[in-house]
């Protein structure tokens, strides 16, 4: 059996609202005993007598509550002057308590001493923690080291309606008590899901907490801790109590967007100029103004709700216990009804929902981490059990018998001294909305100065830039117009196309560069003895692939025209070791490794025959319909590897009348496609040759180049592309 009852009632004695409370919780239990209760309570009330009458009522309950800014309920909505107890009945769910003392001394210690007492009545392992503690305590060590891992905290830091903390109390059974760490262990077949709203965005320019101790900053950025504050929101308005909040980040350890927690600055010291916080801070965490409208917090409930009831697997939930950031009332003001308003039409219907105002609260940022302590957030604890623990729902027509008990409880007396004290709490929020507006304007003019600074450093900055782009233009015109002019230079070194045509009146030549310039070249010689063919594939592509060209042509054209070179093997050879003595290849100082792929072939004239020699670059030629090729020597030219000593080989072809010849560089079978990213390849080129050869050469042209563009697709160019094709003439 698991059963859950709720008492809430508003009066000014003590006496009687905790009377009121209690009927109500009797007509619900109907004579089953508590197991442990739960109260909240305002400052006004004579605590020691109410947590008597409650003892007295239930003696051998469990009991822990604090002092609030104000309490809230599914049954009378949101008050200040009231007591609310939250009592549960159970045989199987465990629900035990301890305290820890003199927090603010040794918080270890205090957190252990809880734990320690509160394990001592489990049998079973404990699911959550709920906690109500007197200020900020760090519980990461001493909750990971003595409670299961799995066992989260939450909770909200015991309260009062201001901001004195003078009057802050906490319970712990029949007694009344300051500084402390009361804590409640749920154990057993009891399950519970969360969610934690935060409601607050960064403004202003981020900074570096760059000198701390303990809770107190010393220094942000270059400024001084209260500095940095003043310059947003003026030297009469911090600190504030509904600005002034800044977003922290702990850059050491986690870089998430969402792993950041809203800390309240609550005082400062004019002398050193240092800001306090209210729980420590990092040294190295990054720092951030922050703000929020009544508008942002209730949308913000909105979203985190939604968000909680779709991914829940709670089967049956039997209470949302909440706790609420006191400056979130303050902020919402009339409004503050809307925030339970909101988590009402969200929970299923007749859910008890119970909660306070706290100066502080606790909870993971998700499910999983570790408890976190947070200002001015929303953590929302929806608590159900398992079947076995065969819940029986809160009844609330059962409450009416005890509402017409209460009618005659409060005085005429108590009831004006109530309308008095709201008539003075409605004074009071006025004067604080009033000093909250001033902030605002302050921080408003402040940021707005920042986005004119900011705008006149960039329409600066943009003026430099556009005179750095100038600059640039003209320098990029300047290498543009020399490229192509370099282009020029480099297509002057390709055969003449009247003299190729009178020799080789059947050919084509389709070269293509990748960029404007590039590193493959065609050259030719015709003498009266014969012709010489070359393409060359040169280290790169681009300006640095043309620079390789010129000295290859410069090297091709010494040997075959002024010491008439004849032998292709015997070229690339010679080509060997003027590359690599033109690039000092042969010396220790040598800074590059750039050389050249070839392919040459000479066809002496009235022999009917070619002869070829290849570094890397393969002859094709189609016979009789059918597409044959020699790879030539796998040896490159003028490379630091390439052997000075290497001798290439010779293969000799006979010509027939139709046999078309073809030299290309391996750009084009290189090529990537669109489609699946795979080359063009040597099979596919051999079968574009063997299925344009009953064209002429010139479509042939055609043909190749469109199917390697079809082949590309949307793919960038990899590299340069040269593809020579020719049929010896009867002169050749």
């Amino acid at each position: 059996m698991f059963k859950i009852a709720i008492g809430h009632a508003q009066c000014v004695n003590t006496k009687r609202v905790t009377d009121m409370a209690l009927i109500q919780i009797e007509a619900q239990l109907k004579n089953i005993p508590p197991n442990a209760g739960i109260v909240f309570a305002s400052t006004d009330f004579d605590h020691s007598l109410m947590l008597s009458m409650i003892k007295k009522k239930y003696p051998e309950m469990d009991l822990i509550g604090c002092t609030t800014a104000g309490e809230f309920s599914s049954l009378m909505g949101t008050e200040d002057d009231s007591v609310l107890i939250i009592v549960f009945a159970s045989d199987c769910v465990e629900i035990t308590s301890g305290l820890g003392e003199q927090v603010s001394i040794n918080p270890e210690k205090a957190v252990i001493d809880a734990i320690t007492q509160a394990k001592k009545g489990l049998s079973k392992d404990e699911v959550f923690c709920i906690t109500f503690p007197y200020g900020n305590v760090d519980i990461h060590a001493p909750f990971m080291n003595n409670l299961n891992e799995k066992c989260p905290i939450l909770g909200g830091c015991a309260a009062e309606d201001g901001l004195n903390n003078t009057n802050i109390k906490q319970f712990y059974n029949d007694r009344v008590i300051v500084d402390a760490f009361p804590l409640m262990i749920f154990a057993g077949p009891v399950t519970y899901d969360f969610v934690i709203s935060r409601s607050w965005h960064p403004i202003g320019q981020s900074a570096e907490i760059t000198e701390v101790i303990g809770s107190k900053v010393k220094k942000i950025g270059h400024l001084k801790a209260l500095d940095f504050f003043r310059h947003y929101l003026g030297d009469e308005l911090f600190p504030a109590t509904e600005s002034g909040f800044v977003i922290v980040k702990d850059n050491k350890t986690n870089n998430e967007t969402d792993n950041f927690v809203v800390r309240t600055p609550v005082a400062y010291n004019t002398n050193d100029r240092s800001v306090s916080f209210a729980s420590k801070m990092s040294e190295g965490s990054t720092i951030q103004l922050s703000e929020t409208t009544s508008s942002d917090i209730l949308d913000d409930v909105n979203s985190d709700l939604q968000k909680l009831m779709t991914s829940s697997r709670i089967k049956n939930p039997m209470l949302a216990l909440c706790f609420s950031c006191a400056v979130r009332k303050t902020i919402l003001g009339t409004k503050i009804t809307e925030e339970l308003n909101i988590i009402k039409r969200h929970m299923p219907e007749n859910l008890p929902i119970v909660g306070f105002f706290s100066h502080g609260e606790y909870a993971p940022i998700k499910k999983g981490t570790l408890s976190k302590f947070h200002n001015t957030t929303l953590v929302t604890l929806m608590i159900g059990v398992e079947d076995e623990a065969m819940p029986e729902k809160v009844d609330l027509s059962s409450l009416k018998q005890a509402y017409h008990q209460m009618n005659n409880i409060c005085s005429r007396e108590d009831i004006l001294q109530l309308i008095q004290k709201k008539h003075q709490r409605q004074k009071e929020f006025m004067d604080r909305l009033e000093k909250n507006k001033d902030q605002k304007l302050s921080l408003l003019r402040k940021i707005n100065q920042e986005i004119e600074l900011a705008k006149l450093e960039i329409l600066k900055k943009e003026e430099k830039l556009q005179i750095a782009l100038t600059e640039v233009k003209k320098s990029n015109k300047k290498l543009m117009d020399s490229i192509q002019y370099a282009k020029l230079i480099q297509r002057s070194l390709l055969p003449d196309k009247h003299e190729m045509q009178q020799h080789f009146p059947n050919s084509f030549l389709l070269w293509m560069p990748r960029d404007v310039v590039g590193g493959d070249i065609f050259l030719a010689g015709f003498f009266d003895d014969g012709s010489i063919l070359c393409v060359i594939d040169c280290t790169g592509h681009g300006v640095p692939g043309a620079f390789m060209t010129m000295i290859a042509s410069s090297g091709i054209r010494q040997l075959i025209h002024d010491e008439n070179y004849r032998n292709p093997a015997v070229i690339l050879e010679k080509m060997n070791y003027i590359i690599k003595s033109t690039l000092q290849k042969d010396k220790e100082i040598e800074t590059s490794d750039d050389g050249l792929d070839a392919a040459i072939c000479y066809i002496p004239r009235n022999q009917k025959r070619l002869i070829y020699a290849g570094a890397r670059l393969p002859i094709y030629y189609v016979e009789n319909g059918r597409t044959k090729f020699i790879k030539g020597d796998r040896q490159s030219i003028g490379y630091k590897k390439s052997d000075i000593a290497f001798e290439f080989k010779n293969h000799e072809i006979a010509i027939e009348s139709t046999t078309c010849f073809y030299m290309a560089t391996d750009g084009y079978i290189d090529q990537l496609g669109s489609e699946k990213k795979h080359p063009f390849g040597r099979s596919r080129f051999l079968q574009s040759l063997e299925r344009f050869n009953h064209h002429s050469l010139a479509e042939q042209k055609i043909l190749l180049k469109k199917s390697f563009m079809d082949f590309m697709g949307n793919q960038m160019r990899r590299d340069d592309i040269t593809v020579l094709g020719f049929q010896c003439s009867s002169r050749d």
